[in-house]
């Protein structure tokens, strides 16, 4: 009597550990050796008006542990603070900004880097805001 032996499941990407999610104003990949350099780096803004925009936020990720193609994406949202847990809410049932990219990671043991611009990035009213 022979058994049929199942075929393995297809592979699924697998999330990646995140090890830096840092906000700055730009970023510059030297061409010769690839190194990032990040410029004007911040973890707040402030604005005496609103809505305040931003010319540009570049968000600069270093990524490991991952497996094969994965989607990456990234979401500016208001959090609700009149909730005693500080839950973030959907501004209009959606997230303030959202954009999206990829990383490939071929190697588990590498680290992977992203670097994603934001064009005129609008804050409607003052609050916390998280990415």
């Amino acid at each position: 009597m022979s058994e049929e032996i199942p075929s393995p499941a297809p592979s699924r990407a697998q999330p990646p550990y995140v090890l830096a999610l840092v906000v700055c104003d730009g970023a510059y990949v030297c061409p010769s050796t690839g190194k990032k350099t990040l410029l004007g780096i911040f973890s707040a803004v402030r604005s005496r008006t609103f809505p305040a925009i931003f010319p540009q936020i570049v968000i600069y990720a270093a990524l490991t542990d991952g497996r094969g193609r994965i989607p990456i994406k990234i979401r500016i949202t208001k959090v609700d603070n009149t909730d005693a847990g500080d839950q973030i809410s959907d501004i209009g049932g959606e997230p303030m900004l959202e954009t999206e990219s990829e990383i490939v990671c071929d190697d588990p043991r590498a680290v992977g880097e992203l670097i994603l611009g934001m064009q005129n990035v609008t804050f409607p009213s003052s609050g916390e805001y998280r990415i």
